[in-house]
């Protein structure tokens, strides 16, 4: 398991995160501020559950300026959270679509919420480190039992965009689960778990894990072969750009082919 444990230490998130925030304990202007504009957006939230935010109240309630806030929530700059996945290489980088919002307020939620469960994450990280024995299957559900107790203290913010879950947590999970999850199954399986944790009236953590268990455990929810080929060659489609590596994924795609056809 510590090859599991290393890449969850290298996500897409974890370095995002890492290189806003600076050299520790001190964070970075940079990260400084934008923290500033996730506890307004935590703060409105928990005021008003449920309702959209405009950008004049974040603004006011993080004291701080309309240049600033589209600065940030420009999802296009190199210190935003999409742009973060959108360069990503491999599986990750299919997670860029769960962070196609309508406006930067809304983009700005998904990065509080990422903000808000990463010291949830960070504890989960520091148990897995101490413990013994680990497999797949119990790091998944540790994972998604780490969600579910923050879904219940920030019910406000984990309700936000239709139960949302961190897209940090996303990353988390096919990492752990690869080969065994698609993208689509566990943002459905993490949404599904936060919904009906915070719907009232509300479900216990294990009422919660009881319902999705079979959902996250090996070799029930497999990906079949023939998707998992289809999924690598729109992967080949659409992120391979030099010329000389589409040429080798061309030669290989044949060369499986003929075989294939031998086999019929």
């Amino acid at each position: 398991m510590s090859s599991v444990l290393e890449e969850l230490r290298e996500t897409v998130a974890v370095v995002w995160r890492r290189n806003l925030f600076g050299s520790e304990p001190y964070p970075s202007r940079h990260w400084t501020t934008r923290d500033s504009y996730y506890q307004a957006v935590d703060g409105l939230l928990a005021d008003a559950p449920g309702s959209a935010l405009s950008w004049q109240e974040i603004v006011d309630a993080a004291g701080g300026s309309r240049t600033t806030f589209f600065d940030l929530a420009n999802p296009r700059t190199r210190r935003a959270l999409r742009e973060a996945y959108a360069d990503a290489v491999g599986p990750a980088r299919d997670l860029v679509d769960q962070l196609n919002r309508d406006t930067k307020t809304e983009l700005l939620v998904d990065e509080t919420k990422v903000w808000s469960f990463f010291p949830h994450r960070s504890g989960w990280m520091h148990q897995l480190d101490n413990m013994n024995d680990l497999n797949r299957t119990m790091i998944a559900e540790s994972l998604v039992r780490v969600l579910l107790d923050w879904a219940g203290r920030q019910p406000h913010l984990a309700a936000a965009h239709d139960y949302a879950p961190p897209i940090c947590a996303i990353e988390d999970l096919l990492i752990v689960r690869r080969g065994e999850l698609l993208t689509v199954d566990a943002v459905a399986l993490l949404r599904d778990g936060i919904r009906q944790r915070i719907t009232p009236p509300g479900c216990s953590i294990e009422g919660v894990l009881h319902t999705l268990r079979s959902l996250y455990r090996p070799k029930l929810r497999t990906v079949p072969p023939q998707q998992e080929l289809a999924t690598a060659i729109d992967r080949v489609i659409r992120y391979v750009t030099d010329p000389a590596e589409r040429q080798e994924a061309v030669a290989l795609l044949s060369e499986a082919i003929r075989v294939l056809e031998s086999k019929r």
